[in-house]
C-alpha cells in the first residue's frame, strides 16, 4: 500500500520504517523528526511515555499517535456538552532510547486503526499548526508597514501555493505575532535608550552601563549606574535590596532597582536593571553586571522577595553575602498562612511590632513570651459551609465572566447574576431555585423579547385563566420539592461514598492514647489532606 492513502481494512504509513536507526542529540530534536514525518504521512503526535530507571534518571522516550488512548468515562450522560473525543486507541508509536547521550529511535509501530487526514487538512492538526520564525518575521514586517495579519496571511498562502503548504492558520499566527512582539522593544526606543547610555558613559565621570542582545539582536537586559551610585554603595554596602516586582507598562519589562536606606533614612540608588523574564540567567547577568561595575565589593546581606530565581542567582553570585526576606513580603504572605490568627484582637499589632521593632533575639523572644503566645502555632482551617461555597463559586464565575471589560461595575451586575442562579437549572435537583418556589419556571428577558409560544399564549389569558393555571401548578409544587430533595439526597450520599472510599473506621474508648498529628505553621502535606 502506498503511504499516506487510506484503505477500509488497514491504515499502514510506509511498508518499510525510515525512522529506526535515526539518532538525534535531544529530545526536542526526536519530536521535531517524527512530527516532521507525520506531516508528510497526514496524521498527527503527542509526547506519550517517559521511560526512567529506579533512581530517576530518563533512558527513553515515547511519542504516538494522537489519536492514541481512550478517553476517561467520568460521568459524560449527566452533562448538558462534551467535548468532542478524537482517540480511538491507535497504537501507533514510536520509541528513542538513549545510548551515550544520544536519542536512537528503536521501535517503530506503523499500524493505525484510523483513516489519514487528506493532505489539505494535515495542517489543521493541533501538533503541526505551528508558525516558523522566518513566517513570523515576514508577517511582522508586513505589519509595520501598514498590512493587516489577515492580508499578510493571504499574500503568504499566494506565495508559497495555498494554506496547505503555509501550515498555519490566523488565530495561530496572530498568537505567534503577538508573542515576538512582546518579546521586542522597539526599534526606535531601543536605539534611544542605548545612545543616551554611550553619551552618558562619554560625557559622565565614572559612568557604567551593560546590556544584552538576544540571537536576533534584540534588546533582553540592560543595567546602569553612575557615579553617585557607586559613591553611596561604596559608603553603605551592607545591606542590599533588590526587588523584581515591579513591570514598565508598554513593553512589560521588570524593573529591578538596587536601593538601600542610609544614615539620614533616606533612600540611595546603587543602580538600576531592566529584564526581559525572571529566569535564573537573567538574574545571575544581573548581579554579575552589578558586583562588576562595583569593582567586586559584595554587600554583607541581600535583602530580596521570595523569589527560587533570585535565591539560586544570589548564592552563586554572591557566595559571601547572607540572604535575607523582605519585611514587606513577609507580613503580606502571613495574610494567607496566619489567617485565622490575624482575625484575633491585637495580633496584627503584636505581629508588626515582631517584625518592624524586634532587632535583636533577646527582643523577639520577650515579646512573644509577654503576650503569652505559643512556642509553636497551629492554624487550623475554621469550619465551613460546602454547600454555602460552592454556591459562591458558581456566582463568582459568573460575576467574572460577566465584568470582563467593565470590571468597576460588578456591584451593578450583581443582581443580574444572582437572577441568573436562580432561574438556571441545577444538576444535583433537576430544578431551577425559582421553580422550587414559584412552581412554574421564569420568563426571561429574550423570551419576552422574541415573543415565544408560551408568552404569547400567557398574554391571550384571561386574569381568572391565569390564577386558575397558577393554581394548577402548585398543586404539584409539594411532588417537585419531594423529588428535588430525594435527588439531592442521592447526589450527597454518591458523593460520600467516593469521599469515604479511603476511610477506615477506628472506635476508640474513654482514656485511649492516641497519636496526634502537628505539622509547622505553613506546611501541608497530602497525606494528612488539610
Amino acid at each position: 500500500m502506498l503511504p499516506g492513502i487510506n484503505d477500509a481494512m488497514n491504515w499502514v504509513e510506509a511498508e518499510k520504517s525510515e525512522l529506526i536507526g535515526l539518532k538525534v542529540d535531544s529530545e526536542e530534536e526526536a519530536y521535531r523528526a517524527y512530527s516532521r514525518y507525520s506531516f508528510i504521512k497526514c496524521f498527527g503526535v503527542r509526547n506519550s511515555n517517559l521511560r526512567k530507571t529506579t533512581k530517576g534518571e530518563v533512558i527513553g522516550r515515547e511519542f504516538c499517535c494522537f489519536k492514541q488512548g481512550n478517553k476517561a468515562d467520568k460521568g459524560a450522560l449527566g452533562k448538558k456538552y462534551t467535548k468532542l473525543d478524537k482517540r480511538n486507541g491507535c497504537k501507533a508509536m514510536v520509541y528513542f532510547t538513549i545510548i551515550d547521550g544520544k536519542y536512537e529511535c528503536v521501535r517503530h509501530d506503523m499500524f493505525h486503526n484510523h483513516a489519514f487526514c487528506s493532505p489539505d487538512e494535515v495542517h489543521h492538526l493541533r501538533c503541526h499548526r505551528k508558525v516558523d520564525s522566518n513566517s513570523v518575521k515576514y508577517l511582522m514586517h508586513l505589519r509595520s508597514s501598514g498590512i493587516r495579519l489577515a492580508d499578510g496571511i493571504r499574500s503568504l498562502e499566494k506565495e508559497v501555493g495555498g494554506s496547505a503548504v503555509v501550515g498555519f492558520e490566523y488565530g495561530v499566527a496572530a498568537t505567534a505575532v503577538k508573542k515576538a512582539m512582546n518579546k521586542k522593544f522597539d526599534g526606535t526606543d531601543c536605539s534611544t535608550l542605548i545612545n543616551i547610555l554611550k553619551e552618558k558613559a562619554a560625557s559622565e565621570d565614572d559612568f557604567y552601563y551593560d546590556f544584552v542582545l538576544d540571537e536576533d539582536n534584540s534588546l533582553v537586559s540592560v543595567f546602569f549606574r553612575d557615579k553617585i551610585m557607586r559613591r553611596d554603595y561604596e559608603a553603605f554596602f551592607e545591606l542590599l535590596e533588590n526587588d523584581g516586582t515591579y513591570r514598565t507598562n508598554k513593553y512589560d519589562l521588570i524593573c529591578a532597582p538596587f536601593v538601600e536606606v542610609n544614615n539620614h533614612t533616606r533612600i540611595c540608588m546603587f543602580g538600576i536593571g531592566f529584564m526581559l523574564n525572571e529566569r535564573t540567567e537573567s538574574f545571575e547577568w544581573l548581579y554579575a553586571t552589578f558586583l562588576k561595575s562595583m569593582s567586586g565589593i559584595q554587600p554583607k546581606t541581600v535583602m530580596t522577595d521570595q523569589c527560587q530565581a533570585m535565591t539560586t542567582a544570589i548564592t552563586k553570585c554572591f557566595p559571601q553575602s547572607k540572604h535575607r526576606l523582605c519585611v514587606w513580603h513577609l507580613f503580606k504572605n502571613s495574610a494567607a498562612h496566619l489567617r485565622q490568627l490575624k482575625e484575633s484582637l491585637g495580633f496584627n499589632k503584636l505581629f508588626s511590632r515582631i517584625l518592624k521593632r524586634c532587632h535583636t533575639e533577646e527582643e523577639l523572644n520577650h515579646c512573644w513570651n509577654r503576650f503569652g503566645l505559643p512556642e509553636t502555632l497551629t492554624v487550623d482551617q475554621a469550619p465551613a459551609n460546602g454547600q454555602a461555597e460552592a454556591t459562591n463559586k458558581i456566582i463568582k464565575g459568573g460575576i467574572t465572566r460577566m465584568i470582563k471589560d467593565n470590571p468597576r461595575e460588578w456591584s451593578d451586575l450583581l443582581l443580574d447574576t444572582l437572577w441568573a442562579y436562580r432561574t438556571s437549572k441545577r444538576d444535583a435537583i433537576d430544578f431551577s431555585p425559582y421553580e422550587l418556589v414559584y412552581g412554574h419556571e421564569a420568563n426571561i428577558p429574550a423570551e419576552v423579547n422574541v415573543r415565544t409560544i408560551r408568552v404569547k399564549e400567557q398574554n391571550s389569558m384571561t386574569t381568572k385563566v391565569y390564577q386558575e393555571a397558577m393554581s394548577i401548578m402548585n398543586l404539584d409544587l409539594d411532588a417537585k420539592r419531594k423529588q428535588a430533595l430525594s435527588s439531592l439526597i442521592k447526589q450527597k450520599k454518591l458523593a460520600a461514598e467516593s469521599y469515604n472510599k479511603r476511610v477506615r473506621n477506628k472506635s476508640f474508648q474513654v482514656n485511649d492514647l492516641v497519636w496526634k498529628v502537628r505539622l509547622p505553621m505553613g506546611h501541608k502535606d497530602h497525606f494528612y489532606e488539610k
